[in-house]
Protein backbone atom coordinates (compact mmCIF):
# COMPACT_ATOMS: atom_id res chain seq x y z
CA UNK A 1 0.00 0.00 0.00
CA UNK A 2 2.86 2.37 0.83
CA UNK A 3 4.40 1.75 -2.62
CA UNK A 4 1.19 2.97 -4.27
CA UNK A 5 1.43 6.17 -2.21
CA UNK A 6 5.04 6.62 -3.38
CA UNK A 7 4.01 6.17 -7.03
CA UNK A 8 1.22 8.72 -6.66
CA UNK A 9 3.41 11.16 -4.78
CA UNK A 10 6.28 10.85 -7.25
CA UNK A 11 3.89 11.21 -10.21
CA UNK A 12 2.25 14.28 -8.72
CA UNK A 13 5.53 16.05 -7.99
CA UNK A 14 6.87 15.12 -11.43
CA UNK A 15 3.72 16.56 -13.01
CA UNK A 16 4.29 19.75 -11.03
CA UNK A 17 7.93 19.69 -12.20
CA UNK A 18 9.16 19.53 -8.63
CA UNK A 19 12.28 17.48 -9.31
CA UNK A 20 13.78 18.20 -5.89
CA UNK A 21 10.90 16.53 -4.05
CA UNK A 22 10.91 13.68 -6.59
CA UNK A 23 14.61 13.13 -5.98
CA UNK A 24 14.13 13.08 -2.22
CA UNK A 25 11.23 10.63 -2.42
CA UNK A 26 12.98 8.28 -4.84
CA UNK A 27 16.44 8.40 -3.31
CA UNK A 28 15.41 7.87 0.30
CA UNK A 29 13.11 4.96 -0.46
CA UNK A 30 15.24 3.28 -3.13
CA UNK A 31 18.43 3.43 -1.05
CA UNK A 32 16.85 1.77 1.98
CA UNK A 33 18.04 -1.85 1.84
CA UNK A 34 14.82 -3.11 3.45
CA UNK A 35 12.97 -1.99 0.29
CA UNK A 36 15.17 -3.88 -2.21
CA UNK A 37 12.88 -6.91 -2.25
CA UNK A 38 9.59 -4.97 -2.14
CA UNK A 39 7.33 -5.56 -5.12
CA UNK A 40 7.45 -2.30 -7.07
CA UNK A 41 11.07 -1.38 -6.33
CA UNK A 42 12.11 -1.57 -10.00
CA UNK A 43 8.95 0.20 -11.15
CA UNK A 44 9.56 3.14 -8.82
CA UNK A 45 13.13 3.48 -10.12
CA UNK A 46 11.82 3.37 -13.71
CA UNK A 47 9.16 5.96 -12.92
CA UNK A 48 11.80 8.33 -11.57
CA UNK A 49 14.00 7.81 -14.63
CA UNK A 50 11.09 8.46 -17.00
CA UNK A 51 9.20 11.24 -15.23
CA UNK A 52 12.13 13.18 -13.80
CA UNK A 53 15.33 12.39 -15.62
CA UNK A 54 14.01 11.81 -19.17
CA UNK A 55 11.36 14.51 -19.02
CA UNK A 56 14.01 16.90 -17.69
CA UNK A 57 16.47 15.73 -20.35
CA UNK A 58 18.95 14.84 -17.66
CA UNK A 59 20.44 12.05 -19.77
CA UNK A 60 23.80 12.04 -18.01
CA UNK A 61 22.13 11.46 -14.63
CA UNK A 62 20.42 8.20 -15.61
CA UNK A 63 23.34 5.79 -15.10
CA UNK A 64 24.59 7.36 -11.84
CA UNK A 65 21.04 7.26 -10.46
CA UNK A 66 20.61 3.61 -11.42
CA UNK A 67 24.01 2.77 -9.93
CA UNK A 68 22.76 4.19 -6.62
CA UNK A 69 19.81 1.75 -6.69
CA UNK A 70 21.45 -1.28 -5.12
CA UNK A 71 18.21 -3.25 -5.35
CA UNK A 72 18.44 -3.38 -9.16
CA UNK A 73 20.49 -6.03 -10.92
CA UNK A 74 23.19 -4.95 -13.34
CA UNK A 75 21.22 -6.40 -16.25
CA UNK A 76 18.15 -4.34 -15.33
CA UNK A 77 20.28 -1.19 -15.06
CA UNK A 78 21.87 -1.86 -18.44
CA UNK A 79 18.49 -2.51 -20.07
CA UNK A 80 17.05 0.75 -18.72
CA UNK A 81 20.12 2.71 -19.89
CA UNK A 82 19.79 1.18 -23.38
CA UNK A 83 16.08 1.97 -23.56
CA UNK A 84 16.69 5.56 -22.47
CA UNK A 85 19.47 5.95 -25.08
CA UNK A 86 17.15 4.63 -27.82
CA UNK A 87 14.40 7.00 -26.68
CA UNK A 88 16.82 9.94 -26.63
CA UNK A 89 17.99 9.14 -30.15
CA UNK A 90 14.43 8.98 -31.50
CA UNK A 91 13.46 12.16 -29.69
CA UNK A 92 16.45 14.09 -31.02
CA UNK A 93 15.81 12.75 -34.51
CA UNK A 94 12.18 13.90 -34.39
CA UNK A 95 13.20 17.31 -33.12
CA UNK A 96 15.78 17.66 -35.91
CA UNK A 97 13.06 16.85 -38.45
CA UNK A 98 10.83 19.51 -36.93
CA UNK A 99 13.62 22.08 -37.11
CA UNK A 100 14.08 21.27 -40.79
CA UNK A 101 10.36 21.76 -41.40
CA UNK A 102 10.33 25.04 -39.53
CA UNK A 103 13.36 26.33 -41.39
CA UNK A 104 11.96 25.30 -44.77
CA UNK A 105 8.69 27.09 -44.04
CA UNK A 106 10.09 30.10 -42.22
CA UNK A 107 8.69 32.53 -44.80
CA UNK A 108 5.48 30.62 -45.29
CA UNK A 109 2.16 31.59 -43.72
CA UNK A 110 1.79 28.05 -42.43
CA UNK A 111 4.71 28.54 -40.05
CA UNK A 112 2.45 28.74 -37.01
CA UNK A 113 0.71 25.50 -37.94
CA UNK A 114 4.05 23.75 -38.49
CA UNK A 115 5.40 25.10 -35.21
CA UNK A 116 2.35 23.80 -33.33
CA UNK A 117 2.70 20.47 -35.08
CA UNK A 118 6.36 20.21 -34.15
CA UNK A 119 5.72 21.25 -30.57
CA UNK A 120 3.30 18.33 -30.25
CA UNK A 121 5.78 15.95 -31.86
CA UNK A 122 7.99 15.69 -28.81
CA UNK A 123 7.96 12.06 -27.70
CA UNK A 124 6.85 10.63 -24.43
CA UNK A 125 8.18 7.51 -22.80
CA UNK A 126 6.29 5.56 -20.20
CA UNK A 127 7.31 2.63 -18.06
CA UNK A 128 4.65 -0.05 -18.08
CA UNK A 129 5.34 -3.12 -15.98
CA UNK A 130 9.06 -2.73 -16.50
CA UNK A 131 8.79 -2.23 -20.26
CA UNK A 132 9.30 1.11 -21.91
CA UNK A 133 6.72 2.25 -24.41
CA UNK A 134 7.65 5.08 -26.72
CA UNK A 135 4.93 7.37 -27.94
CA UNK A 136 6.22 9.53 -30.74
CA UNK A 137 4.00 11.19 -33.26
CA UNK A 138 5.28 13.50 -35.96
CA UNK A 139 2.73 14.96 -38.32
CA UNK A 140 3.91 17.42 -40.90
CA UNK A 141 1.44 19.01 -43.20
CA UNK A 142 2.92 20.19 -46.44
Amino acid sequence: MFVIFLFCSLSLHAHLQDSVTCSIIANIWLKNSSNFSVNGYQSLAELYVVKVLCDGRRWDDVRPFLDSCSGLSESVKTTIVQQVAAYRHKLEEAEANCIEVLESHSNDESENADRATCDSAVGQILAVNGCYVLFLCVIVEG
